[in-house]
């Protein structure tokens, strides 16, 4: 029994060791580097995308987003997601290397606002110009990141949680009452560290 014990708790460490080196990467590389924690998604409702297969090619995220218009089915959307294995309360922010047609919405995704929280959705964000065809780089601080106007009262009491988001959300501003189309091209996504 005794060596089961000790052969389970090795295991364990084991395991610990491996998920931290996992962490300290995603916390110390290029995000496009892990293409594993990106996908695309839009609405089921008319809205679509156009991408590389695979969606990270060469560290390179190349999309073609269009957004269908907004009708009795419901609101489309269109979003890139990542899905860090981080906690984001060790970070303070993120560099970006990006090129969109339309301004980007950089989201991030916060469980007091999905479905097992308030249900409401809400979230905070950053808003980054349209590029015009060229590339742009930024860094955005996370305690720069806003509720949008939209946000509904129940969410507006509820501050920003970094030790609650879980995804980064990058959103074309694109205008669903006129169904619109956006380019977007990532090139680099990558968190500055606390300390």
């Amino acid at each position: 029994m005794k060596k089961v014990i000790i052969l389970l708790g090795l295991a364990g460490f084991f395991f610990s060791c491996c998920n931290s080196g996992k962490t300290a990467s995603m916390l110390d590389s290029n995000l496009l580097d892990h293409p594993q924690i990106w996908e695309a998604g839009v609405d089921d409702i008319g809205s679509s995308f156009v991408a590389t297969n695979p969606l990270v090619d060469n560290s390179l995220i190349d999309i073609e987003f269009t957004i269908a218009k907004i009708g009795d089915d419901g609101y489309p959307y269109v979003e890139l997601k990542c899905f860090p294995e981080v906690e984001f309360d060790d970070t303070k922010g993120i560099d970006i290397e990006y090129e969109c047609d339309k301004e980007l919405v950089v989201k991030l995704s916060q469980k007091d606002f999905s479905g097992d929280g308030n249900g409401t959705y809400s979230h905070c964000q950053y808003v980054l110009p349209a590029t015009n065809g060229a590339k742009a780089g930024k860094t955005l601080l996370f305690s720069d990141f806003k509720q949008p106007g939209w946000t509904p009262a129940e969410s507006r009491a509820i501050c920003l949680n970094l030790k609650n988001i879980s995804a980064l959300y990058f959103v074309p501003n694109v205008d669903y009452d006129l169904g619109e189309l956006s380019k977007l091209k990532i090139y680099l996504v990558k968190f500055n560290k606390r300390g």
